[in-house]
């Protein structure tokens, strides 16, 4: 059994924290973040709880070799999962290769990450039929009233046990480990024989998620709309709607964040001292350095000079 915890003000930092889930995490809302993360490995099963105080996008490409699952906890804000609505009662489906999360205020969740290949073989071994081949896409999937309270419960138990240092038996762990197996197993077989399909995504949204995969390594080159909407292989206005639509916000609104959060970044984990927040404001295209400290003030809640100065090596 392997355990880990972080809590952190800086986004960058609980990215790098899981760097085997390739994470990219962009903050929206106005203020400091407060981020809190707590991990349990136990043989083929990774367990972790994570919640962020300030509305943000979280995107991941986790490795082929795992079967993510997760679930939100009631007190969260609204949020959408790779474009869905929230559900009341809902098991995120994040096994289809890069998936994406946007959310309002805060959001609190939980999730179990399983080794591929042991899902595969318990799936088929326990319900007899082959996996489904809806979880080839990440999606959200109702679930019944007795797994919505008893997935979280059991996964909470099993973290605070740790916590205090009451899972010393290997016997208790591998029974907590196939409770797990189970209740995802569970959730995932109802109407598995339903012939019924995930919807097609329109043409805008898939628009919107060509131009996020393409700014996460594109953004300092501050792509017009006209950029974009090429990217995207759609109009001007249905990229606008799919942004507001996906996001909550305009393309190029969310570019702005985007370039404000890796500034944030760099100026958060700045060491040299001849570093200057110019420098760094001007790589991300920031020219109007007065409006520019102004916009960073109003997102992170502090200047970017104050930034550079508390993570100093002087300081």
């Amino acid at each position: 059994m392997h355990t880990r915890q972080l809590s952190t003000s800086n986004l960058q930092q609980l990215a790098d924290f899981q760097a085997k889930k390739n994470r990219q995490y962009t903050q929206l809302e106005q203020g400091k973040v407060a981020a809190n993360y707590q991990e349990i490995t136990i043989d083929q099963l990774h367990i972790f709880r994570e919640s962020i105080n300030l509305g943000s996008s979280i995107s991941a490409s986790p490795a082929e070799t795992f079967m993510p699952f997760g679930f939100v906890l009631p007190h969260s804000g609204h949020y959408k999962f790779c474009g869905q609505g929230r559900m009341e009662r809902g098991l995120i489906v994040a096994t289809g290769g890069t998936w994406d999360i946007s959310f309002e205020g805060s959001i609190d969740y939980i999730s179990t990450v399983f080794q591929r290949d042991y899902f595969y073989q318990s799936y088929t071994h326990l319900t007899g039929e082959e996996l489904n081949q809806q979880l080839a896409i990440s999606h959200l999937k109702p679930i019944t009233h007795d797994i919505n309270t008893d997935y979280p419960t059991v996964i909470q138990r099993l973290l605070n046990q740790v916590d205090q240092q009451a899972l010393a038996s290997p016997q208790l762990m591998r029974l907590l480990n196939a409770e797990i197996l189970g209740l995802t197993l569970h959730a995932l077989a109802i109407h598995s024989s339903s012939k019924k399909t995930l919807s097609r995504q329109p043409k805008r949204i898939t628009g919107v998620k060509r131009v996020l995969s393409y700014l996460e390594h594109h953004a300092y080159d501050l792509p017009d709309m006209s950029t974009l909407c090429e990217i995207a292989q759609i109009s001007e206005r249905s990229l606008q709607y799919g942004f507001i639509e996906y996001l909550g916000i305009t393309p190029i609104k969310y570019l702005r964040a985007l370039r404000l959060n890796k500034v944030h970044y760099e100026l958060l984990t700045a060491y040299d001292k001849s570093l200057t927040v110019s420098d760094v404001a001007l790589k991300w295209g920031f020219l109007e350095l007065g409006r520019f400290a102004q916009e960073y003030k109003q997102l992170f809640g502090v200047l970017p000079s104050q930034t550079l100065k508390a993570n100093s090596p002087a300081s």
